[in-house]
């Protein structure tokens, strides 16, 4: 199957996300880097990011601005966007941390109510 990065704008998407996807896929081989995250073992997981590929790697906004994953191996990048306010420069920023897509691709997944956080933050 494919090696796939998905970015959660939202804390609570990438928990729930993550939460079903080790229900159903019981040896899915997941990484993941939020605010949950910190000091050493979050140190650990950005080297760790850059010298292995895994089937999933989530994060949220969090992922330090201008870390980038700079591996081969990820076939997909998913931005899922809730209705919690987002900065559009943000969003495309975390859909660029891996460097390297295969397919090229990048799916967005978007739910009605988003707002655009410059545009209108109510």
């Amino acid at each position: 199957g494919d090696n796939v990065v998905i970015a959660c704008a939202e804390q609570t998407d990438l928990e729930s996300l993550e939460a079903y996807l080790l229900t159903e896929f019981t040896d899915l081989q997941i990484r993941k880097v939020d605010r949950t995250v910190s000091g050493e073992p979050r140190d650990a997981i950005l080297k760790e990011l850059n010298e292995t590929v895994f089937q999933v790697i989530m994060f949220t906004a969090s992922l330090d601005c201008g870390f980038l994953i700079n591996i081969k191996g990820y076939d997909q990048t998913f931005l899922r966007l809730n209705v919690r306010s987002i900065n559009p420069t943000q969003a495309l920023q975390m859909t660029q941390r891996v460097r390297s897509i295969s397919s090229n691709t990048i799916t967005i997944l978007c739910e009605t109510g988003v707002k655009d956080l410059d545009l209108n933050s109510g």
